[in-house]
């Protein structure tokens, strides 16, 4: 049984917890971040924008969040409405304006290495591609209550830097029946820096959405 949160992302299969009360980093977070990093700069080349480079100060703090909400979801019941996420109103960097993209999955199955937990995070982000409009900087006709703003931060022009982290905790799902099984949850925080989906308005402004125009261009 494995759920999966945020329109557009993807479920990623995780190990049923041995013990309670544990909050830990993924394993091998440094495959993770490599295949985040990899994922990340494959889509952006598709859009022909430059690649993102890594940035340790923006993996810390992303793993410390990562870890903050896994710390906040231990034992709880994640497709019961009781799970905590929410994006963080702390940056890396006090004078940073970094951008924040989350997505967990909670599972009883097998896990799957750090890789492909990076792979399939990035990858459901990238997939709201299907519910943007490259010509207003908006959500195409009828898509308006889809999500897009993990898209448009992965391939965001003006971004250079990122960050990654991971973390796991055991929770709770209720099954078809409603009955509690235990699972765990793995949360994923990616941070960057500029952080993109930037709005312009005020005095003079004919279009707000312009910078996601110059930023999140089409694929030649």
């Amino acid at each position: 049984m494995t759920i999966a949160a945020l329109a557009g992302t993807v479920g990623v299969s995780m190990a049923r917890a041995d013990k309670a009360d544990v909050v830990e980093p993924l394993q091998d977070l440094a495959a993770f971040r490599q295949a985040s990093l990899n994922k990340h700069n494959e889509y952006r080349e598709l859009h022909g924008v430059p690649a993102l480079q890594p940035n340790k100060i923006l993996d810390d703090s992303a793993q410390e969040y990562a870890e903050e909400l896994a710390q906040k979801n231990e034992g709880k019941i994640t497709n019961g409405g009781e799970r905590y996420f929410e994006h963080s109103d702390k940056k890396a960097r006090t004078s940073a304006d970094d951008g924040e993209n989350l997505t967990y999955s909670a599972t009883t199955e097998t896990l799957k290495d750090a890789s492909a937990v990076a792979t399939n995070a990035v990858e459901g982000w990238y997939n709201e591609i299907k519910d943007y409009n490259f010509k207003t900087g908006k959500h195409l006709p009828g898509h308006e209550q889809k999500a897009i703003g993990h898209f448009t931060q992965v391939v965001w022009k003006g971004s250079t830097e990122l960050g990654c982290g991971a973390a796991t905790t055991p929770v709770k799902l209720k099954n078809q029946d409603g009955e509690l099984q235990n699972a765990t949850a793995v949360f994923v925080v990616c941070r960057y820096a500029p952080g993109g989906n930037i709005t312009i308005s005020g005095h003079g402004v004919t279009d707000e959405y312009q910078l996601y125009k110059e930023n999140v261009l089409p694929k030649p």
